[in-house]
């Protein structure tokens, strides 16, 4: 399947690189996730463009996300998600990697993001199957937090955190510890790195 997958992304657009990743890889999940490269930007904004026409292609549903190689390395340093994406995924073709850790930045974004989203579900009064859903995300996030600020990508482990981490409580105790993680947590060099990025897309 992963190969049909590759195939008519290649047949859809510029490729210059494919990450897999997911429960997938592990033969435990039902979705396939891609992370795509390409040096043309006007394929960023036609994400779902792509995932329709490879779902439809293959008969399966493929998540897909892309990107352009900028791109992936501003989010490999600010994005937990991505982070755990490039440490642990399977590249096909040339997806550019710096291996930098997750600079503070993103871990503090990355956190306020998951304290956003929890106090959302207590104002909107969410319950049941659609809290869940609504949590879904944050617990993916959390789990990818943890590992990259320990500087470690497992896809059978990270899976199982999601898992503990749909339940509420747990996940409500994990973001109290990584915030007392995060201010101990020093700036490093893809702060530094991330900065100049930053300067040079606002002209500064």
């Amino acid at each position: 399947m992963w190969q049909r997958i590759v195939e008519e992304l290649r047949r859809l657009m510029p490729l210059r690189g494919v990450m897999l990743y997911g429960s997938s890889l592990l033969r435990r999940g039902r979705d396939y996730d891609v992370l795509v490269v390409t040096d043309d930007p006007e394929w960023v904004g036609r994400r779902d463009e792509v995932e329709r026409a490879v779902s439809e292609a293959v008969g399966a549903r493929v998540d897909v996300n892309v990107a352009t190689p900028r791109g992936i390395l501003l989010h490999e340093v600010a994005d937990p998600y991505i982070w755990h994406v490039l440490a642990s995924g399977v590249c096909i073709g040339d997806v550019p990697r710096r291996g930098y850790p997750l600079s503070r930045y993103g871990a503090w974004h990355a956190l306020e993001t998951a304290k956003i989203l929890l106090e959302d579900a207590d104002n909107l009064g969410l319950t049941g199957r659609e809290r869940a859903e609504w949590l879904r995300p944050v617990a993916k996030q959390v789990a990818a937090l943890e590992q990259a600020l320990a500087g470690r990508a497992d896809p059978e482990s990270y899976r199982r955190r999601v898992r503990e981490l749909h339940n509420e409580a747990e996940l409500r105790q994990a973001v109290a510890v990584l915030e007392d993680l995060i201010e101990s947590y020093p700036p490093n060099e893809a702060d530094k790195g991330l900065e100049r990025a930053l300067s040079q897309v606002s002209g500064g």
